[in-house]
């Protein structure tokens, strides 16, 4: 049996500018961008492993090991919109995360790069409207990016790489 704990925590920063493109505030471009840096968790892995013998005597072992190679990854992300305040926006979104430099001990897997873009849009018909359906907000929007992640099919060489959305997975199957 293993046991393992994390810790750590994840910091983004990120900014945002607001470019008004006429006097009366109403139409506008947002630029935005984030970035989260390559983080190593701390980290403590207990084994414990159960021996029994012929005699059925039951002998038990703990083993712990500390500061193990565990990271998360660089990810930078930029995106744009484009509103007409109270009416409607349309905006698109692209981020990049460096899965090819985490490490996770132990693992057998392997990771790629992944990108992401996402564009989507809202719109209002009449925010002033009294009718609840006049008054909301409808969106919509679309994403596309590859997988990060290969598993290993056993000790056969071959390596299971997902891709698409969560909505249809497509399996592609490759040797080494």
């Amino acid at each position: 049996m293993k046991n393992l704990h994390l810790r750590g925590f994840k910091l983004t920063a990120g900014a945002q500018y607001e470019f008004k493109l006429d006097t009366t505030g109403t139409r506008s471009l947002v630029l935005g961008a984030t970035f989260t840096p390559e983080y190593r968790y701390s980290s403590e892995r207990t084994i414990v492993r159960q021996d029994f013998s012929s005699s059925s005597s039951e002998t038990m072992r703990n083993d712990t090991i500390t500061n193990g190679r565990y990271t998360n990854p660089l990810q930078i992300g930029a995106g744009l919109s484009y509103r007409v305040a109270n009416s409607w926006m349309v905006g698109a979104d692209v981020r990049y995360t460096q899965w090819s430099k985490a490490q996770f001990e132990d693992l057998e897997a392997q990771f790629k790069d992944q990108y992401r873009i996402a564009i989507g849009g809202e719109w209002t018909p009449n925010h002033l409207a009294r009718s609840p359906w006049q008054r909301a907000t409808y969106r919509m929007g679309l994403t596309a990016g590859n997988s990060y992640l290969a598993v290993p099919l056993g000790n056969s060489g071959s390596f299971c790489r997902l891709s698409g959305s969560t909505e249809s997975q497509q399996v592609y199957l490759f040797r080494l």
